[in-house]
């Protein structure tokens, strides 16, 4: 691959941060060996993180294929490369298979009488468990990967065959995309307990994956737009129409959120009370006061000012905290549902796989230009 010139100040960053991800991986494998189940709790809601950033990019690249607008130029190439980190995320998956009886009850052999547990075996089992995996991750990465190739074949050449292509590849894929994604969250997060269940989990996790994607690639792009080649390349409106993408998303998520929680407390059924009860009780309530603060009402508030959305480093600290609500939106996911508490291995699991991570995307980033020449988004326009 052709490599091109980095912004300075992310060039400065790739080698430090594969060097504090690998170090942090290691004091991951040594926290795994000290405390395997409060490890891998932690590594599954910091790698749920990274894995809705590098998915929700690619399903709002679709989404701008399929809608258009100006707001998708800047961003493009930094949800290019976010998608295409998706490899190393199946990497990265592998060690959550080897916590599967820490994590999930029902691959924990002291369950196996559990007449819920017998009842749901057909599905809830350790081989077919992980060949959904491999379906989801298969799906994720070949969308990923066509979606970079054949925009990359259109702006080298122009031909609008590749659009078209790329138009029927979005429409398919955001449905596939989001059939995947409910799937997987019900065998990744929902199967952690087994007695509840919720049919709008599927939709909260897209809803926050696309908030993740988007959060961070305007955070990138708020860290770099006043370096070349992006100079002078953005206006105040461009993140004006950015914010309010995130603005919806935020809403759209807490919206989710909110309606699962009514729905759930108007039925109280027992395996309803199952659930909520520990996320309300102790320290964990105040998490949950925390996000319904700092995940709603802050960032709404804030995203409703237009001067907020047209000030760059206003709006990249918006994305930063919602990029960290989300890290504590997935630890409230997953840890109470363990009984367990906050463990020193979280930080290491976000820095590990954050690290690692953001060394691959850089490194990606830098294969083809930051701006590009023809945009397949915006053929229509003339562009």
């Amino acid at each position: 691959m052709k490599r091109t010139e980095l912004p300075p100040s992310l060039a400065r960053v790739l080698k430090p941060s594969l060097i504090v991800g690998a170090g942090a991986l290691l004091a991951c494998a040594v926290g795994g060996i000290v405390n395997a189940r409060r490890f891998f709790e932690s590594y599954l809601a910091a790698y749920l993180l990274f894995l809705g950033i590098a998915l929700g990019s690619n399903a709002m690249l679709m989404v701008h294929q399929l809608v258009g607008g100006n707001w998708g130029r800047l961003v493009r190439r930094l949800q290019e490369a976010a998608a295409a980190s998706l490899p190393l995320m199946a990497l990265l998956f592998i060690p959550i298979l080897f916590g599967l009886p820490d994590l999930y009850p029902w691959a924990d052999s002291r369950h196996a009488g559990d007449p819920l547990f017998q009842l749901r075996r057909p599905y809830l089992n350790p081989p077919f468990f992980l060949a959904r995996a491999a379906v989801y991750f298969a799906i994720w990465i070949v969308a990923a990967w066509l979606m970079r190739r054949w925009a990359n074949h259109y702006e080298e050449n122009g031909q609008t065959r590749y659009y078209t292509r790329l138009q029927r590849l979005s429409a398919g894929g955001l449905v596939l995309y989001v059939f995947t994604v409910s799937f997987a969250a019900v065998d990744w997060i929902m199967s952690r307990e087994p007695q509840w269940f919720s049919t709008i989990i599927g939709f909260l996790v897209v809803a926050g994956q696309a908030l993740s994607g988007m959060a961070a690639v305007v955070l990138l792009l708020a860290l770099v737009v006043r370096e070349e080649p992006l100079a002078g390349a953005a206006s105040r409106q461009d993140f004006n129409d950015l914010g309010n993408i995130l603005l919806t998303l935020v809403i759209l998520f807490s919206y989710m959120a909110f309606v699962q929680f009514l729905i759930q407390w108007y039925g109280n059924t027992q395996e309803d009370i199952a659930y909520y009860v520990p996320r309300m009780r102790g320290g964990w309530a105040w998490v949950g006061a925390m996000l319904i603060v700092f995940h709603f009402f802050v960032p709404f508030f804030l995203l409703l000012v237009r001067f907020n959305k047209r000030r760059v480093r206003i709006l990249g600290a918006i994305c930063a905290l919602l990029l960290f609500m989300r890290l504590v939106d997935n630890v409230w996911l997953i840890v109470p549902s363990g009984q367990g508490t906050v463990h020193w291995t979280l930080i290491a699991s976000v820095l590990g796989i954050g690290g690692v991570w953001l060394a691959t995307f850089l490194y990606l980033l830098g294969t083809r230009p930051l701006l590009a020449q023809r945009d397949p988004a915006m053929v229509e326009d003339g562009s």
